[in-house]
């Protein structure tokens, strides 16, 4: 009886060690999970910033894409050279250009000119002139 005794002593020992082994387990999966969940809290945080940047980068990679080629079209057609415009026809009969008889054809697009601003954009090949600052490529 008193071996029995000892025994079942024994066994609620080993239990309870046991029992508190699994607790200290415990305790310890529920740190690790909260550090895990931490952590995949911080990464989603990152992922969300990732994201946005990439979505920034992406508008831009569009947007200097269709400046490049809009560049890459400006400057292909102002080095193809123009043929040159045609000679203008001889007039009709001295009475429709009477009152221009003083004034040579140079004169008359030059004043056109000085008189429109809006043509001075015009390069020396009848182009639009680009004008540009630096800030415009910043990116």
């Amino acid at each position: 009886m008193q071996s029995n005794r000892e025994s079942a002593r024994r066994s609620r020992l080993r239990k309870q060690m046991h029992l508190e082994d699994l607790m200290n387990c415990i305790c310890l999966l529920r740190k690790e999970k909260s550090e895990v969940l931490t952590s995949i809290d911080l990464i989603k945080h990152q992922y969300v910033e990732t994201e946005a940047e990439n979505s920034v980068l992406r508008a831009q990679l569009i947007e200097l894409t269709k400046r490049l080629q809009s560049l890459k079209h400006i400057c292909i057609t102002s080095t193809t050279p123009r043929p040159p415009p045609p000679p203008p026809p001889p007039p009709a009969g001295g009475a429709a250009c009477s009152g221009l008889s003083n004034f040579s054809i140079r004169e008359l697009v030059d004043g056109f000119i000085l008189n429109h601003p809006w043509n001075m954009m015009m390069g020396p090949n009848q182009y639009p002139l680009i004008l540009a600052s630096a800030e415009m490529l910043d990116y």
